[in-house]
């Protein structure tokens, strides 16, 4: 069940390349570099958008600059251990090796897989920080802020895929300031709602399509990216801060569960293609009206975020509505299961 938080050993023969910038404007209003700029300065005091990994650090076979024990250890971990507390995927065949594979085109989200799994191993081992994952994410950053300013379809799967690593590794931080959540948060909301991301999943492909526009394969991919960011917002929102980008998802109701269902078959239209396992469709399969469910009740949780934010003079109509929808999640039930 490759819902969220699956593992078989991989070989690390990644080849990474530099993404070149490009200038363009338009990210949820501003100009992209000021947005990500603010966001990053805020982040990190003194942010460098050209920080680079001290001399020390080696090229690895992957020509990555990794260090050869704790990096390679943590590239491990996320491919070992990482992805068996977040889904029940066989790892071979899951979200998180999709977005190793995305990782092996573009150094930025290498880097991010380092940050987050660096991190995550020094939160299991309550040993502190890290910083390896913090130069890890610096440099990330400074390629995203470079990225974020391009307005190519191109570059939407590396944006999303950048941003849904930002939420797995910035919330860890123990001394985060909340505002650094909400300044995500909203920064992912415009660009979604800019580039009409959730639509453009649903839209139909021609058999030639220009450039411009999203290939059949990357819109499943983005669909699964919005589903899970989405999923991490709505967590966020139980701590209260983020949840913009969970308010815009739910205020689009139907268009959001329509962008779930492109979602579901993200692991077989991926470039693994006709080698897919059958066993491994079956089980997406299966596991289909579960996570349909959680998907509904992730939505759930998420009016409930927003009934906390209102006035209690204001909670009435929304109340109603939560309770409406709970009292349908037993029919749901059966007609799902049954």
């Amino acid at each position: 069940m490759d819902h969220e938080y699956t593992t078989c050993s991989i070989p690390m023969d990644y080849t990474s390349e530099i993404l070149q910038p490009m200038g363009s404007t338009g990210f949820g209003g501003l100009e992209p570099s000021v947005a990500f700029l603010g966001f990053a300065t805020s982040w990190c005091p003194g942010f460098n958008p050209f920080y680079q990994l001290s001399d020390h650090h080696i090229p690895a076979a992957n020509s990555m600059v990794l260090d050869t024990a704790e990096e390679l250890h943590a590239l491990n971990h996320y491919q070992d251990a990482f992805s068996k507390y977040r889904t029940t995927k066989t790892p071979r065949w899951s979200t998180h090796r999709l977005l190793l594979d995305l990782a092996n085109e573009n150094s930025m989200l290498m880097h991010l897989i380092l940050a987050v799994s660096l991190n995550d191993v020094c939160h299991r081992n309550d040993s502190g920080s890290s910083k390896a994952a913090k130069d890890h994410f610096q440099i990330a950053l400074g390629d995203l802020v470079k990225v974020v300013n391009q307005d190519s379809a191109e570059q939407y799967t590396l944006c999303m895929a950048a941003f849904l690593f930002l939420y797995l590794y910035i919330p860890k931080e123990k001394l985060l300031p909340s505002h650094t959540v909400n300044l995500l948060s909203t920064a992912v909301r415009d660009y979604v709602e800019r580039h009409r991301l959730d639509s453009l999943c649903l839209e139909q492909q021609p058999e030639n399509p220009p450039e411009c526009i999203v290939s059949s394969s990357n819109r499943h991919v983005i669909a699964r990216l919005i589903i899970w960011t989405f999923d991490e917002d709505v967590k966020c929102g139980f701590q209260g801060y983020g949840g913009y980008l969970a308010e815009y998802l739910t205020a689009h109701r139907e268009r959001t569960m329509a962008v779930y269902e492109v979602s579901r078959v993200v692991l077989q239209e991926h470039k693994w293609g006709e080698i897919y396992p059958k066993d491994q469709a079956e089980d997406d399969d299966d596991n289909a009206m579960e996570l349909e469910f959680l998907w509904v009740l992730t939505a759930l949780w998420q009016d409930i975020n927003e009934l906390t934010r209102k006035p209690a003079a204001g909670q009435a109509e929304s109340r109603r509505r939560i309770d409406q929808r709970f009292s349908l999640l037993p029919k749901v039930c059966l007609f799902r299961f049954h």
